[in-house]
């Protein structure tokens, strides 16, 4: 019985994709070209977009900013769940990609992407935490929560008007696009993140004598050069703040963190990765905190969360702990004027 169900619910939220989500061109979301599909891929799953296989041909890129500025019109659904918009995305960012809008709708949202971004849809606590969202009761933002995942959950799709228009059982997950003439736009990467475990988190700062894996000095071989990329942990640093018709300051007093964290399946800590002799060009610091007030301009016309996203240098490489050969992605934070770097933004709702 249920089975039939489902593939009637299903059937019919394929035919109401243009209503779900659309992706448009000016203020009000009354020209949108661009809609998505069907939700609830499973969880966790990648859905990431390159932005110029979406808009180009529809959308102008910024000039000025090189990034691609549209409107997200988002429905109305079930209060226990919401729609979260993510750009950059990247399958070694933790929960695919840096927040950008996390809204339940309806709302119309401006907003500029970068040159990659997915769409996700999360329903209850657990899967709404497990993907970014914030304020969710005993939600860890480090990825170790004490919410327990959910199981499929009955989604509410409703109308502009806030009719409702249809109940499915829904998994979370993330979402596809379409064309204007209704095609699916093939990602450009469908699949399961890598997400690198902050050990620092998980571990003492020093490393026991008793640790389980030991590495072997002057075993690691770089693979490619070093670079700077976007962390695995973006955290919430604010209140709800509202940018008002003129836009304001709001005071970041939140402790801001930045770790180190890696890839690498072996059992080990910090200062066994580098007894391996990995090294940088920068100091190498495990872990970098501040709690120093910041003012970030919250511009006009926004109204959300203020995020802050650490910037980490990586390297990738292979080495040898525990007797056997190890591979993998290490990243250390670094300091912006003796603060952990990265990049503040607000986080629509």
């Amino acid at each position: 019985m249920w089975s039939t169900l489902s593939f009637i619910a299903a059937a019919s939220l394929a035919k109401m994709a243009s209503a779900q989500v659309g992706v448009c061109k000016e203020g009000g979301c009354g020209d949108c070209p661009v809609s998505t599909t069907t939700v609830g891929t499973g969880w966790p799953e990648c859905v990431i977009y390159n932005s110029a296989d979406v808009f180009t041909g529809l959308f102008d890129r910024n000039a000025d900013t090189g990034k691609w500025d549209v409107w997200f019109d988002f429905p109305s659904n079930d209060q226990t769940c919401q729609w979260l918009l993510k750009s950059p995305a990247a399958v070694d960012i933790q929960t695919c990609g840096v927040p950008l809008v996390i809204t339940r709708g309806p709302a119309c949202r401006s907003v500029s992407l970068d040159e990659s971004f997915m769409l996700q849809f999360c329903c209850g606590s657990g899967d709404c935490c497990a993907a970014g969202a914030p304020n969710v009761p005993g939600c860890n933002p480090n990825g170790m929560s004490t919410v327990r995942r959910d199981l499929p959950s009955d989604l509410l799709i409703r109308d502009t008007n806030g009719d409702k228009k249809l109940a499915i059982r829904a998994t979370s997950g993330g979402v596809m696009f379409l064309d204007a003439n209704g095609n699916i736009i093939p990602p450009a990467y469908q699949g399961p993140p890598v997400q690198p475990m902050p050990r620092s988190l998980e571990k003492p700062a020093v490393i026991s004598s008793k640790r389980q894996e030991s590495c072997t000095a002057g075993s690691w071989v770089d693979e490619g050069a070093e670079f700077q990329t976007t962390s695995s942990n973006s955290q919430v640093v604010s209140e709800l703040v509202d940018g008002g018709p003129d836009g304001v300051i709001a005071v970041i007093s939140k402790q801001r963190t930045s770790t180190w964290s890696t890839t690498m399946e072996a059992n080990v800590g910090f200062a066994d990765i580098f007894s391996m002799g990995i090294s940088f060009s920068i100091t190498q610091e495990e872990s970098i905190s501040t709690s120093e007030t910041y003012e970030f301009p919250v511009p006009a016309g926004q109204r959300g969360f203020v995020s802050f996203t650490p910037y980490v240098v990586c390297k990738n490489g292979r080495g040898e702990c525990g007797g056997g050969p190890v591979e993998g992605r290490v990243c250390i934070p670094y300091r912006s004027n003796g603060w952990p770097a990265g990049e503040y933004r607000v986080v629509q709702t």
